[in-house]
């Protein structure tokens, strides 16, 4: 069954790690989710426009913005 762009979206948020050290890769969120690597892309995207959605400077996986003192 086909997750709706809603439900893609909170899975996604509820699986990212937060900080550098708990990065997913997009395949890691490809098994996790189901959903297809497109899929994954289009809502990373998506959320990225509302949340502090981060990928590490390799490009190889994706994790949410620790907040901090520093900020």
């Amino acid at each position: 069954m086909r997750k709706s762009k809603e439900e893609l979206e909170a899975a996604i948020c509820n699986v990212l790690g937060i900080g550098k050290k708990n990065a997913l890769s997009r395949s890691d969120l490809v098994v996790i989710t189901g959903a297809s690597d497109r899929q994954i892309r289009e809502a990373i995207e998506s959320l990225r426009r509302n949340q502090d959605i981060l990928t590490l400077p390799e490009g190889n996986g994706y994790f949410i913005a620790e907040i901090t003192l520093q900020g």
